[in-house]
């Protein structure tokens, strides 16, 4: 390439640019709306247009490659950040389908590396807008453009960033213990977007088990959040106690996954280790609890005209120790657990044990006698 053919493309650039960097910021929101519209979450999109200098720049290193601008594919750039490395995969089909490809100026660097060499490479595709959305009016006018889309996962992204900053782009040039050290610690980073892959795989495998394994096995499956959440769904008896304290409460029923999930603690505090154990201690205390929401519950609480999914399940918690354990332990609960509520706890383990006393009275008073 001559002089004057670099001049020629840095004046289509300069005429262009503002519809370059147009093209650039639309591309990147049009990508956002098509992955939020199919459920993707990545961890970020970002965008650049390439600048003066790096443009001449990049002309200068090949003066034969590029004949004119359109030539220069990646002068609009789009970065796709995934938070898993299987996700580029599928981000890179969702991109291949919604706009045209160039295969010639594609490449998946990924690929790109011998076993023995180092480096940690992402995906880049060519694309311009696909023929339907040229015809859009809102689109006409960047019939001509195309870009670059980079993707790659965030462990690649620090992987390249740091590298980056070190100043090795040419991997011939890295001393042989320096590269030794690069190699050791691509491993290392690929080994753990695996990992982090892997273990997504197995909490959704987790999820989806969970169902079956509640109605069939509560005693085998461990209180946490995914668990819990899962049991207040199923079950018909939390599903009965927590509509009758809503009723009670003249209040709105709420489902807050982040509320359950500090059930979680309160509850182990409390001494429920398994769903199973949930199960069994719910049903035992169905009328105590009952007497002790009337009595005692729903005038400390419901200030607030919202019960939360699983409140039975924090008023059980109040009764099983109780039962279980002397004032001092409840004492003990109530700090631990965090729920007092700014309430000293002194004073409140002693109005639920009282509570709980009489409750259970109550509890025995109203039980139907049994005919001999």
């Amino acid at each position: 390439m001559t002089n004057s053919n670099i001049s020629e493309i840095m004046a289509q650039y300069d005429s262009r640019r503002v519809l370059l960097e147009a093209f650039t910021d639309t591309l990147a929101d049009l990508i956002r709306d098509i992955l939020q519209a199919r459920g993707l979450s990545v961890h970020s999109v970002t965008c650049r247009t390439k600048d003066r200098a790096s443009l001449e720049a990049k002309l200068n290193r090949a003066p034969d490659k590029y004949q004119r601008l359109e030539d220069v594919t990646d002068v609009s750039g789009v970065r796709i950040i995934t938070l898993f490395a299987d996700d580029i995969d599928t981000v890179g089909k969702l991109v291949a389908q919604e706009f045209e490809v160039d295969a010639q100026h594609s490449v998946d660097k990924r690929r790109a590396l011998e076993a023995n060499q180092f480096g940690y490479l992402s995906l880049h595709y060519a694309v311009r807008l696909d023929s339907v959305r040229r015809r859009l009016s809102e689109y006409n006018r960047f019939c001509e453009c195309s870009a670059e889309v980079q993707l790659r996962s965030m462990l690649q992204h620090a992987w390249a960033e740091i590298e980056h900053d070190l100043g090795y782009k040419a991997r011939e040039a890295v001393p042989s213990d320096i590269r030794r050290k690069f190699s050791q610690l691509a491993g290392i980073l690929e080994l753990a977007d695996d990992q982090f892959s892997e273990i997504r795989r197995t909490l959704a495998g987790y999820d989806t088990a969970l169902p079956g394994r509640i109605m069939r096995e509560p005693e085998r499956v461990p209180i946490d959040k995914a668990s819990l959440s899962a049991y207040i769904q199923l079950n018909t008896l939390v599903a009965r106690t927590d509509a009758r304290i809503t009723t009670l409460a003249d209040a709105r029923y709420v489902v807050d996954e982040q509320w359950i999930a500090t059930l979680v603690p309160i509850l182990r505090h409390a001494g429920f280790n398994t769903i199973g154990d949930l199960n069994s201690r719910l049903s035992e205390s169905e009328n105590v609890l009952l007497h002790m929401e009337r009595s005692f519950f729903i005038p400390m609480q419901f200030v607030r005209k919202t019960v939360q999914a699983g409140t039975c399940l924090v008023h059980l918690s109040y009764v099983e120790v109780a039962r279980t354990q002397s004032l001092v332990g409840l004492r003990k609960f109530i700090d631990a657990s965090g729920i007092a509520g700014g309430k000293p706890s002194k004073g409140l383990a002693q109005e639920i044990f009282d509570a709980y006393e009489q409750s259970k009275k109550r509890s025995l008073r109203s039980r139907p006698s049994k005919r001999v």
